[in-house]
């Protein structure tokens, strides 16, 4: 009986160590995101919304810029925003840049 709980415990201790290192962290994701796009951010008055999604390969951040029309709806721009990808344990890989 002995031995079983200590395979079972050792099991469920090999579970959760595999399953933290597959998830990444997702706020110093964002935060770097929101570093390395600060000067495009910057440059317009509202600032900037970041959006983290998952991708097969990873995860991706879209940078993109708050812009109202005159009538105060808000206006989303094609091809003006930044993106940051980062590989599945959560380190940056590339970007691509709006503009």
């Amino acid at each position: 009986m002995a031995n079983v709980l200590a395979t079972f415990l050792l099991l469920l201790l090999t579970g959760c160590a595999s399953l933290s290192a597959e998830v990444p962290d997702t706020e110093a994701m964002l935060a770097d995101a929101k570093s390395r796009s600060a000067k495009f951010c910057t440059s317009f008055k509202d600032g900037c919304d970041y959006r983290l999604s998952q991708s097969e390969d990873g995860w991706r951040v879209f940078v993109q810029p708050i812009l109202y029309a005159d009538d105060g709806t808000r206006v989303v721009a094609h091809d003006v925003d930044d993106m940051h990808f980062y590989d599945r344990r959560g380190h940056y890989k590339s970007s691509l840049r709006g503009l």
